[in-house]
């Protein structure tokens, strides 16, 4: 209800009512008589309708403003927030916790809504929501606590409403996010945390940390480095095992330090099988121990198979061969063969195989400086016959004598033309080229100024052509950089390392060589040759991984997940030509033990979607995307990815007293227990908030009040008309 109002104008109301008195006696004067008569009826009417126009008119002049003032009386909320993770469901030396949570929101002094506050209560742990039904339903099972998401969103919800106060129903074990104690004090609302359970230390062991390699080779010893803490078992050894599908690979027997002090330990595993393996370290449970589900902790390598086979043809024993030889050799998960040309029938490592089939154990083949004249031609058709096999791969290091149209039968696998425009020999800098700078070939450094760097620091090397043509399809990556270097002649661009990718084939074409100066003059002024070594790491492991044909791609950005991670998933859409496509529709739809959920990725640009999905729940889980495009299925493809099982609940499972103190502390709250969880009540008695409320209008600038005047003008216009007045 309005309890007051007032009318301003610019000008003096004297001089305003002073000026209506004017126009409504002029307005009479005009009407007294008019030519011809008419009734004294419409005489009124008229002036009636001249009266109002002058009225307005000045009304306009005066600019009036009107102010309403009423008062707003808002009730207090308080808000009730309970922790539904699995942590409160744990029983200590206090007792169990969700029991004792649903006993503190059963409080009548908590429950009252009435004429001078209102409750709310919600549930929250890694994210806020209303709690509608009885407290006996809540479920504490949640696996991760996020207590400032929790207070963030409160905020948000009470945007425009009146928050007085928060308790807070929590054993202020908190996993996810940010310090809630910082967004407390900003706030600006008092909060009344409750612990539930005991701030002592409990008598508990937990695996905290787990650190392996992620991905690692068949057949290879794999260290795993494991940290337990433990409380309450001093001077105690333990058994600590192990485990694959239940069968136990490694035990040993730690002993337990002081409370509280973490024990370290070193266990080894030695995978067998390709692919995704789960593995479990496991330390059983002792008496009196607080919960044994941190007693278990799920680690996943990703196992792939134990060597990658690569065949090395050279045309002659050289440097590039010999410096290539020592830096594949020591690479562990690289196992290389060798046939080095001795003369046109004979090779120096022995009988070259006497068939194709007997190639198709290798991953890939490298020629260096392979073939040459007179060179034996069945080698050639060999390597012809095991690309034929369509999953297979391919590198040509070139050479001064390599000849080019030996390579023929090669032709329809290789990222060049085999016409070439030779000139001589000379010593060429290089650059990457923008698609250079991306692909993981070329990739020295993570760093991207670094990669760059490490490139342009390499000593020149051999080249001896005028112009290289690529294939349709094929990458330059690397190429003569023409202002560090002069070749008279030559095309705009000069290819160095060009690349080719078909399906599940590769290929790759170095037409330059003496690649063995990037580790023998590094070396030799003083610089690391790491870089080399790398080259030949990234070039062997990028024609070895197979890529997928298919037009719609969808993968997760790891296949194994720390619980509570984020999972990203990545898209790739294309055209029947293998041409990027933006614009569809990505869903990928997530299977888990317990729940199905549905992601949308969004289009980034370039054919490559995005997306990310929040899992907290640990274990193995499916997912299935599909791509549309008008209503049109493009493609799907489907995986799977795994979230460790070990809940951040139990890393810690004291009640952190000393946060939610200061919590409390920082927002101008008291910090309680269910001892004295009566006291609470005295410190909810909020006061209800008054609001002196204003609102004003300016009247004068409304089109409504021109719109009238027109209308006003035009009716008496029309009367004066049909009437012949004068």
């Amino acid at each position: 209800m309005f309890e007051n109002f007032q009318l301003e104008m610019v000008g003096s109301i004297i001089l305003f009512i002073a000026l209506v008195a004017a126009f409504i006696a002029y307005t009479f004067f005009m009407y007294r008589r008019t030519n011809p008569p008419v009734s004294g009826t419409l005489r009124k009417f008229l002036v009636f309708m001249r009266g109002l126009v002058f009225l307005i008119i000045i009304f306009i002049l005066f600019e009036p403003l009107l102010s309403l003032t009423w008062t707003n009386v808002r009730k207090p909320i308080i808000a009730v927030l309970t922790d539904t993770s699995a942590s409160m469901d744990l029983t200590d030396a206090k007792g169990k916790r969700s029991e004792q949570a649903r006993s503190l929101l059963q409080k009548s002094f908590l429950n009252k809504n009435g004429n001078d506050r209102i409750t709310e209560f919600y549930k929250f742990s890694d994210d806020l929501s209303p709690l509608d039904s009885p407290a006996d339903s809540l479920q504490f099972t949640a696996d991760g606590t996020d207590i400032s998401a929790a207070l963030q969103q409160l905020n948000e919800r009470m945007d425009e409403k009146y928050l007085a106060g928060v308790v807070l129903v929590t054993d202020g074990i908190f996993n996810i996010g940010e310090n809630p104690a910082r967004y407390a004090e900003d706030m600006d609302v008092p909060i009344y945390p409750v612990g539930i359970g005991d701030p002592q230390e409990q008598k508990d062991i937990v695996i905290s940390r787990v650190l392996t390699n992620q991905v690692t080779y068949a057949n290879n010893r794999v260290p795993v480095d494991i940290t337990v803490k433990a409380t309450g078992f001093k001077d105690r050894k333990v058994p600590l095992q192990l485990l694959k599908d239940g069968k136990v690979l490694d035990t040993q027997y730690i002993e337990l330090t002081d409370d509280a002090l973490e024990t370290k330990a070193r266990m080894h595993y030695v995978p067998v099988t390709p692919g995704n393996q789960k593995y479990s370290l496991q330390i059983p449970m002792l008496a009196g121990e607080l919960t044994a589900r941190n007693n278990t902790k799920n680690f996943y390598t990703k196992v792939l198979k134990d060597k990658m086979k690569i065949l090395v043809i050279s045309g002659s024993p050289s440097y590039d061969l010999a410096f290539a030889k020592r830096n594949l050799k020591s690479d562990e998960n690289v196992e290389t063969t060798y046939f080095t040309l001795k003369n046109r029938n004979a090779f120096y490592e022995g009988q070259f195989p006497s068939n194709a089939d007997q190639l198709k154990i290798y991953d890939a083949i490298i020629l260096i400086d392979f073939p040459r004249r007179n060179f034996p031609a069945y080698v050639i058709n060999q390597v012809a016959d095991y690309m034929k096999e369509g999953n297979k791969s391919l590198m040509v290091i070139g050479s001064q004598e390599l000849h080019y149209p030996a390579l023929e039968p090669l032709s329809g696998y290789l990222p060049i033309q085999l016409r070439v425009f030779p000139i001589n020999e000379q010593l060429v800098s290089f650059q990457l080229t923008p698609n250079g700078l991306q692909h993981p070939l070329m990739r020295l450094s993570e760093n991207e100024i670094e990669n760059q760097t490490l490139w342009r620091d390499l000593p020149p090397i051999y080249y001896t052509f005028r112009r290289v043509d690529p294939v349709s399809g094929s990458e330059t990556l690397l190429e003569v950089d023409k202002q560090r270097t002069l070749i008279r002649g030559a095309a705009e661009s000069l290819p160095l390392i060009v690349a080719r990718k078909m399906n599940q084939q590769k290929s790759l074409f170095l037409t330059g060589y003496g690649i063995w100066r990037w580790d023998f003059l590094m070396t030799g002024i003083g610089n690391e040759s790491k870089s080399f070594s790398k080259f030949l790491s990234n070039c062997v492991r990028w024609l070895v991984t197979r890529e997928d044909s298919k037009l719609v791609r969808i993968h997760p950005d790891k296949e194994i997940y720390r619980s509570g991670e984020k999972v990203t998933f990545t898209a790739e859409v294309y055209y029947e030509d293998y041409r990027p496509r933006d614009g569809a529709t990505v869903k990928v739809r997530i299977s888990g033990k317990s729940n199905v959920d549905e992601v949308e990725l969004s289009n980034i640009g370039n054919g490559k979607y995005e997306g990310e999905f929040q899992v907290l729940e640990g274990g193995d889980y499916r997912y299935e995307g599909q791509a549309f495009a008008n209503d049109q299925l493009l493609g799907e493809d489907s995986g799977r990815f795994s979230m460790e099982e070990f809940s951040l609940e139990f890393l810690e499972t004291k009640m952190n007293e000393a946060l939610l103190q200061q919590i409390a502390y920082k927002s101008g709250g008291t910090y309680f227990t269910p001892a004295n969880i009566e006291d609470l009540k005295a410190e909810l008695n909020f006061q209800q908030r008054s609001t002196e409320l204003t609102r004003q209008w300016e009247l004068w600038n409304k089109l409504v009040l021109l719109i009238l005047i027109i209308v006003l003008l035009s009716i008496e216009w029309f009367i004066r008309k049909k009437k012949g007045m004068l």
